[in-house]
């Protein structure tokens, strides 16, 4: 009989969320955009998910935006951070050694438009040690991105000190937390994160929804624009079915 091994890349899709979604593909399929009743009765089932997962998260629920996957959240903070927060004297974006290649690669590609970006070494047990990020980190500094969990590797980061340091120097903190679920307490508010990617997929919700978690009261420029939803932060016609499954399978993760 086959085994299947790689969860770390996808899950199965629970069947318990496949039935929290079945609704939303049939019956609801309304636009929670549209100002008639079934799509503010949509639109209101969008809140209270956003509700929810910022409780599980402990974060603010205004500040949970829906993406279509980790990638596009990581691409829409570490760009949109960037570009909106340069000045003259701060244009450096620091990544880790360990980052998934969205991140990486969202990051050089600023290269290309002036910004400095820097990578922490990882050591040989594989973490990211806060002093490595203290010999790099300065006032110029405006992100740094430290992935929570290693999905190949499986390490661990110090995710509360990395973000302390980062504050230190008036720098903001990212995480990729994408493989912390279900195994992470994560707790936003605690750990002194400013920004969050997740994705629904890693524990047994659907492909193609994810989760940018963005602190507002920071500047962020929008990544996907035209539609306006999400205040314009996130613009494009809301995936509820893949919402409410994402919602669900966090859930019962926790």
């Amino acid at each position: 009989m086959p085994v299947y091994l790689d969860n770390a890349a996808t899950t199965r899709l629970d069947p318990r969320v496949l039935a929290k979604m079945k609704p939303y593909l049939t019956a609801k399929y309304a636009n929670a955009s549209s100002i008639h009743k079934p799509g503010q009765e949509a639109y209101l089932d969008l809140v209270k998910a956003k509700k929810t997962v910022a409780r599980l998260l402990n974060g603010d629920p205004d500040n949970v935006i829906f993406t279509s996957s980790a990638t596009e959240a990581n691409n829409f903070i570490i760009k949109g951070v960037a570009r909106a927060n340069r000045r003259d004297q701060k244009n450096k974006i620091i990544i880790s050694a360990l980052e998934h290649p969205c991140v990486r690669e969202s990051a050089h590609e600023l290269i290309a438009e002036g910004f400095r970006v820097e990578v922490i070494p990882a050591g040989s047990d594989g973490l990211i040690a806060p002093a490595a990020l203290s010999k790099i980190i300065d006032a110029e500094t405006i992100l740094v991105a430290v992935m929570a969990v290693n999905n190949e590797i499986g390490t661990i980061q110090d995710i509360k000190a990395l973000a302390a340091l980062a504050h230190k120097y008036g720098a903001y903190f990212h995480t990729d937390a994408v493989q912390a679920v279900p195994y992470l307490d994560l707790d936003i508010k605690k750990m002194g994160i400013d920004f969050l990617s997740l994705s629904a997929h890693k524990f047994y919700g659907p492909k193609g929804v994810g989760v940018a978690y963005i602190d507002r009261r920071k500047k962020v420029r929008p990544l996907i624009v035209g539609g306006g939803q999400e205040d314009g932060y996130r613009s494009g016609t809301y995936n509820l079915p893949g919402i409410m499954g994402l919602t669900f399978a966090l859930e019962l993760a926790y």
